[in-house]
């Protein structure tokens, strides 16, 4: 069976995105840019293949040059081979999208815990120290700890989009986090996965979120400045591993406000997507991010896909990475809407 393209170039870049976590492109930029070209060779068969008016040319033509900038100022690669994967499924059905995304996602997730174990990919674990005792926390072959619900989330939202109305998908979600969250003892991210499944079960809650979703970014962004210069110390700064005191510092470094991206970057870890944006992609990045979540995401009408947006957006106050996801796909690939005939064959 041969692979239609434009799966080949989802897969290829889900592929790239645990390659890096794998450590194989930190010291290796060539790798990177393998992988990146690659991609692009691919897409450009799918570009080839589209007509275009003048007005959506130059709309896709403007988002590439911004995320190439990003990439090769930063070497920050997702948002760019996301809108390549836009592109390649701009005129096909988000189902097809999701579920190759799922599959692809899914299988990458147990090679990576099954190389671990062998002890092929190397484990990054961490220990956790309380009052009482301290406890390992085990990255299972990514690499960090906290990557473990990281990589599990998109999973558990692209499996509640495919099986939602199959009541066995909440208990397999449900063990799967508790299994995950014992090994790796994310708080964060157990927490999410559980407040995801509580949430699905509530029509009032969805109804709500799918109301009010084009004012969470923002939202949350100046929530993230508020928590981070009142709350940088105390019970909450704890819950979130310092987070908050680590996003304190950047924000008083006076490097926040940049074009593109910050050269005086400090040793602290910025995991807060809302101030992270600021610092390694700069303004029009954060502006872009914005316009996407913002009013893109009015054109997006299906129930499931809103509230998982949702949940992206919130995860983004602990992890930097979540934003890029089969959500952002979707919105670039609204964005991109040349409203042409389907191509599926």
């Amino acid at each position: 069976m041969i692979i239609k393209n434009r799966y080949l170039i989802l897969i290829l870049t889900l592929v790239f995105r645990y390659v890096q976590f794998y450590n194989l492109t930190s010291n290796n930029s060539l790798l990177c840019y393998i992988f990146v070209i690659a991609i692009f060779g691919l897409s450009l068969l799918e570009i080839l293949s589209l007509k275009f008016n003048k007005r959506d040319f130059i709309k896709i033509i403007l988002v590439l040059c911004l995320t190439l900038i990003c990439f090769l100022l930063n070497t920050d690669s997702n948002l760019f081979l996301y809108a390549l994967v836009a592109i390649a499924f701009i005129n096909h059905k988000n189902d097809d999208l999701i579920k190759c995304f799922f599959i692809t996602s899914i299988t990458m997730y147990v090679t990576t815990i099954i190389l671990n174990q062998f002890g092929i990919i190397s484990s990054n674990n961490a220990t956790r120290t309380a009052e009482i005792d301290s406890k390992i926390r085990y990255s299972l072959g990514f690499g960090h700890v906290n990557s473990v619900f990281l990589y599990f989330l998109p999973i558990l939202y692209s499996g509640y989009y495919l099986f939602s109305k199959n009541k066995t998908y909440i208990l397999i979600s449900f063990i799967s986090s508790l299994i995950l969250f014992i090994f790796s003892n994310c708080r964060t991210g157990f927490i999410f996965s559980i407040l995801f499944i509580v949430v699905i079960s509530s029509d009032k809650i969805k109804k709500f979120l799918k109301i009010n979703i084009k004012y969470f970014f923002i939202m949350i962004t100046f929530l993230t400045f508020i928590l981070s210069l009142k709350f940088s110390n105390g019970i909450l700064n704890d819950f979130l591993s310092g987070r908050l005191s680590y996003a304190h510092n950047y924000i008083v470094s006076g490097n926040l406000f940049n074009m593109f991206s910050s050269k005086y970057l400090l040793d602290d870890p910025l995991d807060i997507f809302y101030i992270n944006v600021f610092i390694t992609e700069g303004i029009p990045m954060f502006l872009f991010y914005l316009y996407l979540y913002s009013f893109v995401i009015k054109k997006i009408k299906d129930e499931k896909l809103l509230i998982i947006a949702c949940f992206f957006m919130f995860y983004g106050l602990s992890e930097a990475s979540t934003i890029g996801n089969f959500i952002l796909i979707i919105l670039l690939k609204e964005l991109f809407s040349i409203n042409k005939v389907s191509l599926d064959d």
